[in-house]
């Protein structure tokens, strides 16, 4: 599958991922909502795995979804083994049933992935994990360097992870949410 992030994968994790409080900021606020080592977990906009990086989730408990097969490409390259990995969108994942009936203990989007997620495809994402879903929307007035987001698009999105939402918090150039499940 062609995504816009192909071209710029290579170079992702050294010039385009977040910044240190970035992840700082997003690890606490993941470590807050479903405690200190993820278990199960599926990681939605995957891109190069930060979560797998910064040691939230153990490679062989992680599920990678992510339209970029030049991110997956990059993520194998830090990570030769996890549960899974698949080169499509979410809406695929779903219609394809990849990921059968399967509950996990942690349900990630993030780095701006949320934002091309429509409010339909938020709520799929929370009842896919026991407890809910963090995600992760670009703030307003910021965008991917891919500059392939329709801004009303994410505006819309944003809007339905804010109505969801247990929790949220804005860090950096992002907005976290806990969409709790049902």
């Amino acid at each position: 599958m062609s995504s816009a992030h192909d071209a710029v994968a290579s170079e992702w994790d050294k010039n385009h991922s977040l910044t240190n409080d970035e992840i700082t900021g997003a690890t606490a606020f993941i470590r807050d909502i479903f405690g200190e080592q993820l278990w199960r977990t599926l990681d939605v906009g995957c891109g190069t795995g930060w979560p797998l990086t910064t040691g939230l989730v153990d490679p062989v408990r992680y599920v990678g979804i992510d339209r970029s097969t030049a991110m997956l490409n990059a993520l194998v390259a830090k990570h030769p083994v996890t549960a899974g990995l698949h080169p499509m969108s979410w809406s695929d994942a779903q219609e394809k049933r990849v990921l059968c009936g399967t509950l996990f203990d942690s349900v990630l989007a993030l780095g701006g992935s949320a934002s091309y997620l429509s409010a339909s495809e938020l709520r799929q994402l929370t009842a896919r994990g026991k407890r809910g879903a963090v995600v992760m929307h670009y703030a307003d007035g910021e965008r991917p360097i891919t500059d392939d987001l329709d801004a009303e698009f994410a505006r819309l999105s944003l809007t339905a992870a804010t109505q969801f939402a247990g929790r949220q918090v804005t860090v950096g150039r992002f907005v976290l949410s806990h969409l709790p499940g049902a």
